[in-house]
């Protein structure tokens, strides 16, 4: 346990004590002094307590095992002190003289002069506060500090120094102590040193790290803001690659310091096969010990010209095309061609350049068109290269693109299909006959009419199921038939009138092809909206669906009333015609305009069209051909003309049309409009060139004029 020592002033002298009566009293000076020359111990009546020291006094005997107790020393001007351990006294403040030991003392420290300190004043003797009391004033013990700081200015045991650096709370703030000795000061570090360094308890300097000196200005390229001993400096950045032009391209200069430590530049060789920047991407470039080692790329790498793809060329420059090479931007051929050591692009229509005769790009070159077939609102054509385009209406994705483009205005190439040799078009969708025998359909198939029973329908085009070795293909209104090499006939799609020629079931439709058992065997057939006629081998007629346009023959097949040998046949939506050698024949429904209206069930005699006309082509109520007229070829028309579909201003003709497009050739009709090859200048056929031209509605872009406007004089496609 602790002992408790007091000290009390009184008038008549100092009560002391420890451990006992804490008020046990001291003996004037008289009795202290005679105290001390006897060597009595004087104190409490506490154990174990050593005598004070007096003046001139020998030791006296120590009790062993305690605190010393304490005494006040006789005679003027001379203090005893308290004895520690049996062996002395504190000492006194402004001591004059020394005092003699005690009996039970040490040897004894010096006396005080009471007067020599000024009351309430605070002083320290090791770890413990005095105090300035009495009267005469003198300094005695207040506090033992006990580990702590004794501070004489706050007469007060401190826990630190005040301002004394501690520690740091983060970066920029560190941790003091406060004036009245408590640790939990905060001051900001200043502007000139604002980072606190932990390492350091607080103290606050310039800089910790390199990176605290990024805003030191430099003043050459070597240069590199770093710390050193706390303290922002330009040093030097020993690698850095520098920037001189003309150094070998496989070594590097860099910055570098010299035996004396000053900045200075060195040459390092670049390791093995470290490739190097080429801006074109054609040279393939890399170092070997020093050494440089190019290859050019192959010809026709891929490269960038800027923001444009190029290709390498024999010199290891990336152009933008390769002198000489072609393709295809729409229907307009691209050649490159080389201008001023740079390679550019000169793009030209297919139209123009081949004034007609090749309108089309396709395989990187210009190509002819070598058949069309138009629908009720669509029209498509193959090119040389065997590949469909087609242009028109495509809300059923029959002119081959996706359906988010309802209208295409100029012809537009059908991704998927090659190897086309005949193109067959109904109301809405499109079918092609392919050079390995099969047929692809693309469109609406909502009666089943693209062969397949597991689509709606589709722009891209479907393989027709169960289908193969075809050599012929028809289509007309939501309903296609096909010829096969053992000629055979296979009909699917709408079959409601039994356009099929086979029956349909209940649906009224088939979704697969479905031989037409007893047909004869056809060379050609063509299929209206609602019936379908065929030529047979022997040069007969046979008609089948609905009977208000076969001329009274019915479902499934009957062979129409035409005498003689027929060579050529096409139907229309509402109407058929036949033609011999000697005769010309169309029969229909009542109001089908033929130039006449035809009696229902009868045939009648087309008079107002040449007999010895060819490439017969009928529309939903218009019928065309190609006849020659003052020794050239000249297309005919008769029929319904609301849309301007005869070719001519005029109303519903009861005469052909004549002289339209001299020089023409491959003639088809569709719905109300139709087209055919001309002459690429028809002011003069005989300059040469040719080019598509097609006259009548246009409503959904199907004149491919690159607008919707109708023409009522046939109009160059716009390819």
């Amino acid at each position: 346990m602790y002992r408790h020592c007091f000290w009390v002033v009184l008038a008549g002298g100092v009560v002391a004590g420890c451990g006992g009566d804490p008020f046990e009293a001291i003996p004037s000076e008289e009795s202290a002094e005679q105290a001390g020359k006897e060597g009595k111990p004087q104190g409490s009546n506490g154990e174990e307590r050593a005598g004070d020291l007096g003046d001139g006094g020998a030791a006296g005997e120590e009790n062993p095992g305690g605190t010393s107790g304490g005494g006040v020393s006789g005679g003027e001007e001379v203090r005893g002190s308290l004895g520690e351990g049996g062996e002395g006294g504190i000492s006194g403040a402004s001591t004059t003289e020394q005092g003699g030991a005690g009996q039970g003392g040490g040897g004894g420290k010096s006396g005080g002069n009471p007067g020599s300190c000024e009351p309430g004043t605070f002083a320290c003797d090791g770890k413990h506060l005095l105090q300035c009391l009495g009267d005469p004033p003198g300094f005695v013990p207040k506090l033992d500090c006990r580990g702590e700081l004794c501070d004489p200015q706050q007469g007060a045991c401190l826990s630190c120094i005040p301002g004394e650096p501690l520690g740091c709370l983060d970066e920029f703030t560190r941790i003091v102590c406060t004036a009245q000795g408590t640790s939990d000061g905060l001051e900001p570090c200043s502007a000139e040193a604002p980072f606190c360094d932990p390492q350091a308890k607080g103290v606050c300097r310039a800089c910790l790290q390199d990176k605290h000196c990024d805003e030191l200005p430099t003043t050459g390229y070597c240069d590199k803001p770093v710390c050193k001993d706390y303290f922002c400096v330009l040093g030097i950045d020993v690698g850095k690659p520098y920037p001189e032009l003309g150094h070998p391209p496989c070594n590097t200069m860099v910055c570098d310091v010299d035996e004396e430590g000053n900045p200075t530049l060195s040459y390092f060789p670049n390791p093995k096969n470290v490739p190097i920047d080429d801006p074109d991407g054609c040279i393939q470039s890399s170092c070997d010990g020093g050494a440089l080692i190019q290859t050019k790329l192959p010809v026709g790498t891929f490269c960038k010209v800027g923001d444009q793809p190029g290709k390498c060329d024999q010199a290891g420059v990336c152009q933008i095309c390769l002198p000489g090479e072609s393709t295809c931007q729409g229907n307009k051929l691209a050649t490159c061609e080389e201008q001023g050591g740079k390679a550019q692009w000169k793009v030209m229509s297919c139209n123009i350049l081949s004034e007609g005769s090749a309108p089309a790009c396709d395989e990187a070159a210009c190509v002819g068109v070598t058949s069309i077939a138009l629908g009720d609102q669509h029209t498509c054509a193959i090119l040389a290269t065997k590949r469909v385009v087609c242009w028109g209406d495509n809300k059923y994705g029959q002119s081959g693109a996706a359906k988010e483009l309802p209208t295409l205005l100029t012809p537009t190439l059908v991704q998927g299909m090659e190897g086309a040799l005949q193109l067959a078009l109904g109301s809405r969708h499109t079918c092609a006959l392919l050079e390995d025998g099969t047929v692809r359909c693309w469109g609406d198939n909502s009666r089943g009419q693209l062969g397949v029973s597991y689509v709606g329908s589709s722009n891209i085009p479907v393989l027709v199921e169960e289908l193969t070795d075809v050599t012929f293909l028809a289509a007309g209104g939501r309903t296609t038939c096909a010829i096969t090499s053992d000629n055979k006939l296979s009909c699917w799609g709408d079959g409601e009138h039994g356009q099929t020629f086979v029956a349909s079931g209940s649906a009224g439709f088939l979704s697969k092809p479905t031989e037409a058992t007893g047909a004869p065997s056809f060379t050609k057939i063509a299929l209206g909206r609602r019936h379908g006629c065929g030529l047979a081998k022997d040069g007969t007629v046979h008609c089948w669906g609905d009977s208000a346009f076969t001329a009274g023959a019915k479902f499934p097949s009957t062979k129409v009333g035409l005498t003689g040998v027929y060579t050529e046949l096409d139907v229309g939506d509402f109407h058929s015609c036949a033609r011999s050698p000697h005769s010309f024949f169309c029969w229909g429904a009542p109001g089908a305009k033929l130039g006449s209206i035809l009696p229902q069930g009868q045939f009648t005699t087309v008079s107002l069209l040449a007999s010895s006309g060819t490439q017969l082509a009928l529309g939903a109520n218009t019928t065309c051909q190609i006849t020659k007229q003052s020794g050239q070829d000249v297309v005919q028309c008769a029929g319904l003309n609301d849309h301007g579909q005869l070719g001519g201003p005029i109303q519903n003709s009861q005469n052909p049309v004549v002289s339209i497009l001299p020089g023409a050739s491959k003639l088809a009709v569709g719905g109300d409009h139709a087209c055919a090859f001309g002459p690429w200048d028809p002011a003069k056929p005989a300059a040469g060139g040719s080019a598509l031209f097609c006259w009548g509605a246009n409503g959904s872009g199907q004149l491919g004029t690159g607008h919707l406007l109708d023409a009522t004089t046939p109009q160059k496609v716009s390819w």
